[in-house]
């Protein structure tokens, strides 16, 4: 597979891309990037276990090994079961939407810097905000949207909880493999 990306790399790309580690930096930031876009799948030990692959994959297309993506398949694996577990939980849970809270947003990626101990808040804080954000939408008039609070979070709810844990199983079950 990396012989076929090497030479795919070094012959038909229209400025070839030398096999260094700054392309390994790109390779390895931009794939998880890919994987944990908004930072709460893998916490930052396993990001940063991940890292020694960091300056590597160079060497790895070099002399054509890709079992490094074996820990990749590992700790991914390992991440989104961890997820499913905690959205299962939070699904058969009620949702408190009166405590104040804050969420962060930013045009850049975070950092990983998620730690284990907080991965059922980080979720339930992102559930309550998605299931908040799809009551909205389903219209303007606050009013309307207050009286029929209760249906519309059990619609809303059912909805978010049924996409993410869908997503996450499709990945998990997929015939191609992660």
């Amino acid at each position: 597979m990396f012989e076929k990306i090497n030479i795919l790399l070094q012959r038909e790309h229209f400025r070839p891309k030398p096999i260094n580690d700054s392309l390994s930096v790109y390779v390895f930031d931009t794939f998880m990037d890919d994987l944990d876009s908004n930072r709460n799948l893998f916490t930052q030990a396993e990001y940063k276990n991940l890292c020694q692959h960091r300056l590597k994959i160079d060497d790895y297309i070099l002399t054509k090994n890709c079992r490094f993506m074996d820990d990749f398949v590992s700790v991914y694996t390992f991440a989104l079961n961890r997820k499913k577990i905690v959205l299962e939980k939070l699904q058969r849970e009620n949702l408190n939407y009166i405590a104040n809270d804050s969420v962060r947003f930013s045009k850049d990626f975070f950092p990983f810097d998620m730690e284990e101990k907080n991965i059922e808040k980080i979720w339930n804080k992102r559930i309550r905000y998605d299931i908040l954000e799809e009551i909205a939408k389903s219209g303007k008039n606050l009013d309307s949207l207050h009286l029929n609070f209760k249906s519309l979070e059990k619609t809303a709810k059912q909805t978010i909880f049924d996409n993410n844990l869908c997503k996450v199983n499709s990945i998990l079950n997929s015939n191609k493999g992660l």
